[in-house]
């Protein structure tokens, strides 16, 4: 987002949506390049491992229906 203070990733299934925030609470904070501060490189990797394990459980085996 503007000033590179925020990034986001939002990954998405037939049957679940998980969204992902790299940021600091205070404004003042703001990532060192622009480069840095998108979502594919700070919030992708965090969306990917959680859906990795999800959709790798067991318990959650109707999530990957018409996967």
């Amino acid at each position: 987002s503007n000033n590179h203070s925020d990034a986001w990733f939002v990954a998405v299934t037939p049957r679940l949506v998980c969204g992902c925030w790299v940021g600091g609470e205070y404004r003042c904070i703001h990532f060192r390049t622009g480069e840095m501060g998108q979502g594919n490189k700070t919030a992708l990797p965090v969306c990917a491992g959680f859906m990795g394990r999800v959709l790798r459980d067991s318990t959650f085996a109707r999530y990957r229906e018409h996967f």
